[in-house]
Order: C-alpha cells, then sequence, then structure tokens
C-alpha cells in the first residue's frame, strides 16, 4: 500500500512503479480522470473531465469504442483510433 496525504503527491509516489497503460498526448491545463479495469479480455477505460478533441495512446489493442453509460449506447471510435506499435492513439 501506498499512502499519500494528498492527491498532488501520488504521482510521485508512484512514479517507476507500475507500467504506464495509458497516456495524454495533448497538453491539458487541468488533470482529469482516468479509470482503467481489464474485464475478461476487455479494457476498459473511463475517462473524465478531457476537452474536446483530445488525444491520448492506449497501451491496448483491437476496436476502440464509446461506451454511453446513460444511454448504454455504443458507438465504434475506428475512425478515430489508429493502431500503433505501442498501442490504439
Amino acid at each position: 500500500m501506498i499512502r499519500c496525504e494528498n492527491a498532488k503527491d501520488v504521482s510521485l509516489a508512484i512514479s517507476g512503479k507500475y507500467k504506464a497503460d495509458f497516456k495524454v498526448l495533448t497538453e491539458l491545463k487541468e488533470r482529469p480522470y482516468v479509470m482503467h479495469r481489464t474485464i475478461g479480455n476487455r479494457n476498459v477505460y473511463a475517462l473524465y473531465n478531457f476537452p474536446a478533441g483530445s488525444k491520448c495512446l492506449f497501451n491496448s489493442s483491437g476496436e476502440a469504442q464509446l461506451w454511453n453509460p446513460w444511454t448504454g449506447e455504443i458507438a465504434s471510435l475506428s475512425e478515430y483510433a489508429v493502431q500503433k506499435k505501442k498501442g490504439l492513439k
């Protein structure tokens, strides 16, 4: 367990201890929230408070989809996601 007194200390406390599976490629003014879970053979990322047009790199492969938690609608992101050597961009 790693204990931090405030949220600003978390990045430094876990730096280098875990393999990064997600990276924000766009310069952002405020830090958004990202949650990653593995469910079976799927990687599920929940992204909150990202500005429109933000670019990210996911250490994943396969079809990228957008799941709307309020309506249950699933939309393909294939036209926006590009498979790279190190994941989806």
